[in-house]
């Protein structure tokens, strides 16, 4: 009886043993801005609140985060109040984060891999769309009308907005397995002053998978904007 309450304790620690996985974090900061500043990891913990996970000094442009990871979750890194807008997928391995003046990038897991590769798709529209400004104020300054310089380059900045809601759509649906597609449609939610169903959200709700639709955050949102009369019906 002895030995097998021994086998049964042993069994027990190496399933709690298993189940107990790490996250490593390196980081490499050039931003001169960074150093000695002190850095923490939050967590999202089921809609918008951010839970304190680790904590960093940066020396020398480098710092680190470690610790066990229960589930994989969206992250972000903040100095203080302000988020440095790099989300990570808190998963377990070895993650690298680079922040420079040319921006931020995650990499070591085919999530983050996958989650940056979105991120570069946006910043290059987001960039196409300033560049677009910057021809209106210019021609503007020109001395030409603005009636007839928004008629001429409307178009142009509608196509940049629907491409990029299409590839927000898309990454969202495409995603909605795993992690990335209720944080990023928590993000797209938030947007908005009231929970609203829109047709962009409509059109995710109905593609997305069922572990979508009951995620805590989407099952809780999508009940409370169908009270809203400005909702787009889900059906």
């Amino acid at each position: 009886m002895r030995n097998l309450f021994h086998i049964l304790t042993l069994l027990t620690a190496l399933s709690l043993a298993s189940c107990a996985e790490e996250y490593k974090i390196a980081g490499k900061s050039t931003l001169p801005a960074l150093d000695g500043k002190v850095l923490h990891l939050r967590a999202t913990n089921g809609g918008t609140v951010s839970i304190d996970i680790d904590s960093c000094q940066v020396v020398h442009g480098r710092f680190s985060f470690y610790g066990d990871v229960d589930t994989v979750c969206m992250a972000q890194i903040y100095m203080g109040t302000q988020n440095m807008q790099v989300p990570i997928v808190l998963e377990t391995g070895d993650l690298f984060i680079s922040m420079d003046n040319l921006g931020q990038r995650v990499t070591g897991s085919p999530l983050n891999d996958r989650l940056y590769r979105y991120i570069n798709q946006q910043k290059r529209l987001y960039n196409e769309w300033e560049d677009l400004q910057a021809q209106y104020i210019q021609q503007i300054r020109k001395g030409k009308k603005p009636e007839s310089v928004q008629k001429k380059m409307a178009p142009k900045f509608r196509r940049n907005a629907e491409e990029s809601e299409h590839l927000e759509t898309r990454f969202i649906i495409d995603n909605s397995d795993n992690v990335l597609g209720p944080g990023y449609f928590m993000m797209l939610c938030e947007q908005y002053p009231f929970p609203v169903l829109t047709e962009q959200i409509v059109e995710i709700l109905r593609a997305a998978t069922p572990r979508f639709r009951n995620h805590p955050f989407v099952s809780t949102y999508v009940r409370q904007a169908q009270f809203n009369p400005m909702s787009v019906p889900l059906k």
